[in-house]
């Protein structure tokens, strides 16, 4: 594994066809739990009841959701601190 695992993994998800979803899920499990892109990739995919996925979905949820406060803000001409008080 090079030293740019998050790279990899993303890469490898795009190759793979996979939905930005589950790249970034595999991306924050590369990340967080130091594993490889192919071990992340693989419970991205298959192991929605893994505490690593699960872990790593609850990161995912919290940046989703503060990207669609901040692109809202934006479309309304506000900060973003505006918008998550």
């Amino acid at each position: 594994m090079s030293d740019r695992p998050l790279f990899e993994t993303l890469a490898a998800a795009r190759v793979e066809g996979l939905p930005l979803d589950t790249a970034l899920l595999a991306a924050l499990i590369v990340d967080r739990h130091h594993t490889t892109p192919a071990e992340a990739l693989d419970l991205a995919k298959y192991e929605a009841f893994d505490e690593r996925c699960k872990d790593a979905g609850d990161e995912r949820t919290r940046l989703l959701d503060a990207a669609e406060r901040a692109w809202q803000a934006a479309a309304h001409n506000e900060t973003p601190a505006a918008v998550t008080r």
